[in-house]
């Protein structure tokens, strides 16, 4: 039993603090109805005043004690190793630990994870995949429904299901850099990826400016985004010139991908226009494929 998930507030001393919450807990807990609940608010509120109780120094060690605040500095120490982060199997170890597999205590272990998680995202759909397949977490919707948010659920399985939006092997062997550094550098690759999709095109181009100037990391998404701001500025480009400059006659016997890559060749640095019409429908049909596959 985690006590402060039972008074529903963060680790305190502050007794004020303390019988507020208990006495808030205590008004959705009828002891007639659910006395085994009563019985268990009544205990961690006690416990929660005993520890009030206690010297700074017996108090942080009475917390650190706890299985579930060892589990929790497992977490920590797991997520904060980008290689074992990455790795399902050093989550599939800790998951194999006495406080997952014990009737006692597993379902708080599984609850912690979860809350765990809501704040510590970055991991792949492999590690995502492992944990809704260990915890059959589809299976028990129902149950974590009355735990958490829908919305987060489904945040869950979809990072279980469909791809990762970057390659988190990429970034395994990066040096000179922490942790801390990949996470800033993925969260803003996918905020730079969202401004693309979403054609905010001049906010991209200086989204892309300042990680370039912000990271000492070098990898090919940066240069697939740039080459995407360019697809997506000749596009619209083009079709307004389609649209105002050729009659209709025109937009139906020319060949408009011939036309597009004459009028953009410099812009891809293409030395031959045919190269140029070839790299154009390649790369304009991936993205088009991705755009789909995401949407």
């Amino acid at each position: 039993m985690n006590i402060w998930d039972v008074l529903k507030i963060e680790q305190t001393k502050d007794k004020d603090a303390l019988k507020k919450a208990y006495r808030m807990r205590l008004s959705s807990v009828n002891p007639e109805d659910d006395p085994e609940g009563f019985m268990e608010l009544r205990k961690a509120y006690e416990e929660a005043v005993h520890l009030a109780d206690q010297t700074e120094e017996e108090f942080d060690v009475a917390i650190q004690d706890k299985p579930e605040q060892q589990m929790l500095a497992s977490l920590e120490a797991l997520y904060d190793d980008y290689a074992r982060r990455i790795n399902p199997d050093e989550w599939l170890a800790l998951f194999n630990s006495d406080y997952f597999v014990s009737l006692d205590t597993s379902e708080d272990a599984l609850y912690g994870l979860l809350r765990f998680l809501m704040n510590h995202v970055l991991v792949p759909k492999k590690v995502w995949k492992c944990i809704v397949g260990y915890f059959d977490l589809e299976g028990r919707r129902s149950e974590l429904a009355e735990q958490f948010p829908e919305n987060y659920l489904d945040y869950i399985t979809n990072n279980a299901t469909y791809e990762d939006i970057i390659n988190y092997e990429a970034f395994e062997h990066a040096e000179i850099t922490t942790s801390a550094t990949i996470d800033a550098y993925i969260r803003d690759y996918i905020e730079l990826d969202r401004m693309v999709r979403s054609q905010e095109l001049k906010d991209a181009g200086e989204k892309i400016r300042q990680m370039k100037e912000k990271y000492y990391i070098s990898n090919v998404y940066i240069h697939l985004e740039e080459m995407r701001i360019r697809l997506q500025t000749c596009r619209l480009e083009f079709s307004e010139y389609i649209q105002t400059s050729m009659t209709e006659e025109e937009r139906k016997t020319q060949d408009l991908d011939a036309l597009y890559a004459a009028r953009y060749a410099s812009t891809f640095a293409a030395r031959k226009r045919k190269n140029c019409l070839q790299s154009i429908r390649m790369i304009s049909r991936c993205f088009i494929f991705v755009e789909m596959s995401v949407s």
